[in-house]
């Protein structure tokens, strides 16, 4: 009787491993790259139900047009609590909600729609994913590799079986930096617990499955596990594999065994982030248009960490040109675009919507191949005195020097010009600014790039009034323009009125020049370009510019090339012959290069070329036949 049992399940096991490897099977969702939502930068793992419905409405009523479908909740739906509370590996196992078989659940108290969850394993989320399916929506969720500590300690039986939840489980596999599961063990009894756990999920209409902590060749029996599960349901559900793993060849020998998998860390709104992104992507091109889809991870975008998340409650701390420069990278590179930010102040995010909305960055998002990094070259420009360039320095010096006549970077736009209340300079283009986003009584002044309406609280932290009293004053901080000395060059500071500072508070606007005088030492605010001289035709290094190129997929002739300034300090130059381009044959001397962010067009001669601010990029599409010669 005992060797009947072992043959039937060593048979089990080789129908099991058969299934793992046939590459087209209806559970397993295989297509384009995916557009969606996730709740994890908005909310990391506090969401709730009333949070993800408005979020929903608001993805089906602005961005479902444009092919965004997915609305997924991040990790840790099951842990009771609401408002803050700690994440994964903060709060005891203990507490976390599982049906009688040993699965996951909604916790009741954040879910009001899945009471009972714990009882006989429904409704789950099978309410909120009919009513977010109504909205012409798919749901999505997200789970840890594993099976639930708790279950184990109570040793629950395994739905549908003769096994229990100490059987299946291997906890030499846990998870190092969530402690709430335990490993899967690679047998019959592992294979069952995954088998029921996407069976009731599959049953509560779920569309996307986001597996954490899973990714990775020590993980690779567990992997296949959920995989197996997934391929054995009627239902199409997309598999998200995470963290991080940066080899290549694992991804080859694994693109049937998900639909979209994460090579990237964590992507943040800040510089790094997406500077990393730009030395990962390459090692991937070979994988852009096969079954799965390489993930660099989610856009940082909007409003971000709401409550309970990575630093406090803010509007990405992207500027406006490193937001255009993740998304034309995503895009050129046919990444899925998940939306991270909270999207219930998106309708009055103009910005934010016109990032996610462009028709031609979605056409290559959805519709390109031959994607590819090319050579690209790049020159610093020099900066002061030459023409203003469209975009301004990330961060440039702002002190008081002598006056000199016709000097723009002491010219700066006045406030009635601006009704937004920015201060602009002519010759740099940057607005005054307190640094970094600080509330500090004595905060330091610099100039950034514009960016009032978003970024640091919806850009408070660039609006100014300047006073009939004679004070540049910023409600940010109630504080005022104030320099360090009465004599010049002094450095300028922002820091709360007082008497005994009053004649270093003092300023006197030239309304024929748009000059800012500082009335005790005479001299005039300025904005200045560090290594603006010097840097002039220096060439910059290899991984301080870069370079994508893409075909469409429907138009052959039609090519997309996006150029980008990765180096933090100088405008440059940055270009691409066309000899180099994917599919050009042939001796091209110009072609008309459309700006798809613009709507401009170009004159590239024998090249294509664009003078870039640091962390600045552009997109241009053209037709090798009709805009070439």
């Amino acid at each position: 009787m005992a060797g009947s049992i072992a043959t039937v399940l060593s048979l089990a096991l080789v129908i099991a491993l058969i299934e793992t490897f046939q590459p087209c099977h209806a559970g397993l969702y295989m297509g384009k790259p995916v557009r969606g939502w996730n709740s994890y930068d908005g909310f990391t793992c506090t969401v709730d139900e009333a949070e993800v419905l408005a979020n929903a409405k608001v993805m089906s009523d602005h961005l479902r047009e444009y092919g965004y479908e997915y609305v997924t909740i991040d990790y840790e739906w099951y842990r009771p609590g609401t408002g803050q509370f700690s994440c994964c590996g903060r709060n005891p196992w203990q507490d976390l909600a599982v049906d009688k078989y040993g699965r996951l659940v909604p916790s009741a108290d954040r879910y009001p729609s899945a009471k009972g969850s714990e009882l006989d394993g429904m409704p789950g989320f099978s309410k909120l994913a009919a009513e977010i399916h109504a909205l012409g929506l798919k749901f999505g969720i997200h789970i840890m590799r594993g099976i639930p500590r708790v279950a184990v300690e109570r040793n629950l039986p395994l739905w549908n079986s003769f096994f229990n939840c100490q059987e299946a489980s291997d906890n030499k596999t846990y998870c190092s930096w969530c402690d709430d599961m335990s490993g899967v063990a690679n047998t019959t009894a592992g294979q069952i617990y995954y088998d029921s756990l996407i069976t009731l999920y599959a049953q509560w209409g779920v569309d996307f499955i986001k597996m954490d902590c899973a990714y990775g060749e020590q993980y690779e029996s567990e992997q296949l596990e959920i995989v197996r599960a997934i391929k054995r349901q009627d239902r199409e559900i997309l598999l998200s594999m995470s963290p991080t793993n940066r080899d290549p060849k694992y991804a080859k020998a694994h693109e049937f065994n998900s639909s979209m998998y994460r090579i990237n860390g964590d992507v943040w709104d800040n510089w790094n982030s997406i500077k990393s992104a730009f030395q990962t992507a390459p090692d991937f091109v070979d994988l852009l248009n096969g079954y799965s889809s390489p993930d660099l991870d989610m856009l940082p975008l909007g409003k971000l960490s709401v409550r309970s998340g990575h630093g406090p409650a803010r509007t990405t701390q992207l500027s406006q040109d490193e937001q255009y420069t993740m998304m034309n990278l995503w895009a050129m590179f046919r990444n899925p675009l998940i939306m991270g930010g909270d999207l219930r102040s998106l309708p009055d995010d103009s910005f934010t919507m016109k990032l996610l909305t462009n028709k031609e960055l979605l056409d290559i998002q959805a519709g390109s191949t031959h994607n590819m990094p090319v050579q690209a070259e790049g020159i610093a420009l020099r900066r002061r005195g030459s023409a203003k360039l469209s975009t301004p320095l990330f961060t440039e010096l702002v002190n008081v020097q002598e006056c000199k006549v016709g000097d723009i970077n002491q010219m700066w736009g006045t406030v009635s010009a601006t009704t937004d209340g920015s201060l602009r300079n002519h010759g740099t283009s940057g607005c005054l600014s307190l640094l970094n986003c600080s509330f500090a009584p004595n905060a330091t002044v610099g100039s950034e790039r514009c960016h009032v309406g978003s970024g640091c609280e919806d850009g408070r932290n660039q609006v100014w009034e300047v006073t009939r009293d004679g004070f540049v004053d910023t409600p940010m901080n109630q504080a005022c323009l104030t320099t360090t000395a009465t004599t010049i060059p002094c450095n300028v500071t922002a820091v709360a009125k007082n008497a005994s500072l009053s004649k270093l508070q003092q300023w006197k606007r030239n309304e024929t020049d748009n000059t800012l005088h500082h009335v005790a030492s005479g001299g005039c605010l300025t904005s200045t370009f560090v290594g603006s001289g010097q840097d002039a035709g220096r060439r910059l290094s290899a991984d301080s510019v870069a370079a994508w190129a893409s075909v469409s997929s429907e138009v052959p002739t039609v090519h997309y090339v996006a150029l980008f300034n990765l180096d933090d300090s100088s405008h440059a130059s940055v270009s691409v012959p066309f000899s180099r381009l994917p599919g050009i044959t042939g001796t091209v001397k110009w072609c008309d290069l459309l700006n798809i962010w613009t709507g401009d067009v170009h004159d590239g001669q024998s090249q294509v070329t664009a003078d870039l601010a640091p962390h600045a990029s552009v997109v241009y599409k053209f037709d090798a036949e009709k805009d070439c010669k």
